[in-house]
């Protein structure tokens, strides 16, 4: 499981040991606050995600591509649901993801895992649209011009 992005593969196994996540946009969002609110603790992130402002706030290729890594590895499950306004995706673990995700609690520093499952109970359940006013309140340079 550790070839390439192994702190960034840690990150989202952990996350999604909290629970599913509902959407690719609510998925940057957490992982984004999370490796923020760790770097602002001092904890070095060397290898953590590249985040770009994009049309809802921060946005990385690297996450989707972690995603789809974690998929073809049989951890982590994509399901997508077509609705009128697009595809709707939600992730969340398999058995053995799960098995993984205890072990990537184990890894990660100690602040990293208390910053992703404080970001997923503060946020995965709200609506979306509160999240991304939170981002673009919170981080401007993030919000679309």
């Amino acid at each position: 499981m550790e070839e390439a992005g192994g702190l960034k593969k840690l990150m989202v196994l952990a996350l999604l040991g909290n629970g599913p996540v509902q959407g690719r946009t609510r998925m940057m969002k957490l992982l984004f606050l999370a490796q923020d609110r760790a770097r602002k603790r001092g904890i070095e992130l060397d290898g953590g995600f590249e985040f770009i402002p994009y049309r809802f706030g921060p946005w990385s290729y690297e996450v989707l591509m972690v995603l789809e890594e974690l998929q073809q590895e049989g951890l982590v499950v994509e399901e997508v649901e077509e609705t009128s306004y697009g595809p709707r995706f939600r992730y969340f673990l398999t058995r053995r993801g799960r098995e993984e995700a205890e072990k990537a609690r184990q890894k990660l520093p100690p602040e990293i895992v208390e910053e992703l499952d404080r970001v997923y109970r503060e946020w995965a359940q709200r609506r979306l649209i509160e999240l991304i006013a939170y981002i673009y309140k919170k981080y401007p340079d993030y919000a679309p011009a």
